[in-house]
């Protein structure tokens, strides 16, 4: 898999390492997390033979017998012990089968370069032993790609297996460890990369937040695992409804009235806030895809674009704000200075901008004032006793 997805990205011809890497991370990743997560969930599925029905795929015997052939309908609680299960063991695995091989490797190289030396068989140029000694590079997309596609399986997933945040915590640090120590102790000194990768690999965090939310949604809404309350009596009568009719269908139309009876389940209270997270995150997804077809596909412009949208939004809640403030101040009259003036003294309130008047400030304008009437004897004291008696 790393071979090949480096060809394809040879061919594509960068400009520059930072956007060979950028590339083979992101193909890497894909490849890694169809295997991880989409896999396991397609091959457990069991969609009645949807996929016969479909023109070109059902006819390919391939696919009908290992896709969509599966155990399990929906997400119930054999479910559970299935998938997550197999998800679990497979972050664990991912441990040892992609932090702790290089590490291991470090010191096999080096064993392997002391035992070529015992033989005697060392280079006959300086060049040839200073590349001998010379430790491998750091792969930084494939250790990005692996990394990613665990925190990404993790997030899609953990909505109905919180256990698996654990999980993560436990491969993050391990492999935080030992890619340090590969790093540090066993790669060359890399080349000058930008922020471009690690900005790549931020943007696939989304993606696992959304299909986080969607299959949180689907499964908070199985009455069998997490029953809860209809938002409202129509959605149960629909329901009852929909029963009624997958007696007398078909094998496959009885299978997609069930699926339906499942969407009606998404409106309940149990999963009122998965609902409100995916309808956000439609709006929002519809919202930023329009902004990136009316910028061409540039991101800079679609940023800017973004920034004008945003900028005019809060502009008009803004002014929505500031003319409702407006219309409440309206139906109270403007108070004065002058009419509030002696309430304020009375409540000890300070009045003016006199330090004199500032019970915090009284004694070093009083002191002020006395060094001031030694000096010149303008009688400035008169003039303070004057502001006290006010």
């Amino acid at each position: 898999l790393k071979l090949t997805m480096t060809i394809l990205v040879d061919l594509e011809r960068h400009a520059s390492r930072t956007a060979a890497n950028a590339s083979l991370m992101t193909k890497l990743f894909w490849a890694q997390f169809v295997n991880t997560a989409i896999i396991v969930l397609v091959v457990k599925a069991y969609l009645h033979g949807a996929l016969e029905k479909v023109p070109v795929i059902g006819s390919i015997k391939f696919v009908t017998d290992y896709v969509g052939a599966g155990q399990h309908d929906d997400i119930n609680g054999k479910w559970f012990v299935s998938v997550g299960a197999s998800t679990a063991l497979a972050i664990l695995l991912n441990v040892f089968s992609t932090a702790v091989p290089p590490t291991i490797m470090v010191y096999v190289r080096r064993l392997i370069i002391r035992f070529l030396f015992c033989l005697g068989l060392k280079p006959a140029t300086q060049e040839l032993l200073n590349q001998q000694f010379e430790e491998a590079d750091f792969n930084l997309a494939l250790r990005f790609s692996q990394v990613m596609n665990i925190v990404v399986t993790v997030i899609c997933y953990s909505g109905g297996f919180p256990l698996l945040w654990w999980f993560g915590c436990v491969y993050l640090f391990g492999s935080f460890w030992l890619d340090k120590f590969v790093f540090l102790r066993g790669s060359k000194i890399p080349p000058m990369y930008t922020e471009r990768v690690c900005q790549m690999a931020c943007k696939l965090i989304p993606i696992g937040i959304v299909i986080h939310a969607f299959l949180s949604m689907w499964a908070f809404g199985s009455q069998e695992v997490f029953p809860s309350a209809a938002i409202t009596q129509q959605i149960l009568d629909e329901q009852a409804r929909l029963e009624e009719r997958r007696i007398t269908a078909e094998r496959l139309e009885r299978y997609g009235l069930y699926l339906l009876r499942r969407v009606l389940d998404c409106f309940r209270w149990g999963t009122i806030w998965q609902f409100l997270l995916c309808a956000a995150l439609g709006l929002f997804g519809a919202g930023y895809a329009v902004l990136v077809i009316l910028g061409g596909g540039d991101e800079k412009r679609t940023l800017a674009l973004f920034r004008k949208v945003y900028s005019c939004f809060m502009g008009c809640l803004c002014c929505c704000c500031r003319k409702s403030k407006v219309g409440t101040a309206a139906d109270t009259k403007p108070k004065l200075y002058v009419d509030e003036l002696e309430g304020m003294k009375k409540a000890g309130i300070i009045y003016d901008y006199e330090m004199v008047t500032n019970p915090r400030y009284r004694a070093a304008a009083l002191a002020i004032a006395k060094q001031n009437e030694r000096l010149d004897g303008t009688g400035t004291m008169a003039g303070i006793a004057t502001t006290e008696g006010a």
